[in-house]
């Protein structure tokens, strides 16, 4: 199950979204059962949440959160709560226009981004990592 939760003022093409996390999802092997959020918020809410969980004031584009850490626990729950994934438009927005990309299209990838970090995925551990994810994240784009 993938929830939106929209607190800016941008249209936020949710049915899009969702099958794309949806599919991102199936493609991991991703536990049937699995509960994902994304949170829309503005750039003051993200660089607070940047500094607060990871020491970085700034904003950025995407941050995952992993809801629950013990796996034990996770098997025994109806519904396994993955995690959420926080966007800022604003910042995907800017970085659209950087990247010469379409705002679906940049959020499409930030959105891959951080699923994927929930799923364990990490591009600042070594190069080897970094790839991989990197390739993950080309691969399902291009399916879009």
């Amino acid at each position: 199950m993938v929830e939106f939760n929209n607190l800016t003022s941008f249209e936020i093409d949710e049915a899009y979204l969702r099958k794309i996390a949806e599919d991102v999802l199936r493609a991991e092997k991703a536990c049937e059962t699995c509960e994902l959020s994304v949170v829309f918020v503005g750039p003051e809410k993200m660089q607070e949440l940047n500094r607060d969980r990871r020491g970085k004031d700034n904003a950025t584009d995407v941050l995952s959160f992993e809801y629950c850490k013990d796996l034990e626990m996770k098997g025994e729950m109806e519904i396994e709560p993955l995690g959420e994934v926080v966007i800022c438009p604003n910042f995907v927005e800017d970085q659209a226009k950087q990247n010469e990309n379409t705002f679906q299209k940049e959020l499409s990838f930030v959105l891959i981004h951080g699923i994927l970090h929930l799923l364990g995925y990490d591009h600042e551990t070594n190069e080897a990592d970094a790839a991989r994810m990197c390739e993950k994240e080309k691969c399902y784009l291009e399916k879009l």
